[in-house]
């Protein structure tokens, strides 16, 4: 039986640096305004303005816009509205930095007012009987709603006075 020499030869590997994901403090307190072009956001972080516009990143859609701030006093900051009341032109999204504030400016698509700079949640649209041919039903309808849209709380009271009510009607049963 022969044997080969086995000669190693050293593996050098080259360490694998890869960059953590960044964190964010997620901007929730925001004061907005409007007219009927665009729509101003007034975000207060003290000392922004010390920043350079390196650290500044603009992601808008048409219906949506986040802000994203590095570095500042060492931290990262996001602002983010997923979804618009209206339509803004992304190209045309602005930020101006003031002393310990920062305006972030969209220009709307149309010249309207929005009712509010998020869209509302829709009511559920329920198609009833007219409420005049029973005029208890207006009121069983309110409270249909009220249980069904209520908390915990709100069904247990709802459900505690039915109960007691129709003891009341039926007594001794």
């Amino acid at each position: 039986v022969t044997s080969t020499p086995v000669t190693s030869t050293p593996v050098t590997s080259t360490p694998v640096t890869s960059t953590p994901p960044k964190s964010y403090l997620t901007i929730d307190c925001y004061s907005y305004d409007q007219s009927s072009t665009s729509v101003n956001v007034f975000i207060r972080l003290e000392g922004v303005q010390e920043l350079d516009k390196d650290s500044f990143v603009v992601n808008a859609t048409s219906k949506s816009i986040e802000l994203l701030i590095h570095g500042l006093k060492g931290k990262n900051h996001r602002f983010k509205l997923p979804e618009l009341f209206g339509e803004i032109k992304p190209e045309a999204c602005t930020y101006k930095l003031k002393t310990d504030r920062l305006v972030l400016t969209m220009k709307k698509v149309e010249s309207t007012n929005w009712d509010d700079i998020k869209p509302q949640p829709q009511k559920k649209s329920k198609s009833r009987k007219s409420d005049t041919e029973d005029p208890g039903a207006g009121l069983m309808n309110i409270m249909k709603d009220l249980y069904e849209d209520g908390d915990e709380e709100t069904k247990r009271m709802i459900a505690k006075a039915w109960t007691e009510s129709r003891d009341k009607k039926t007594p001794g049963f």
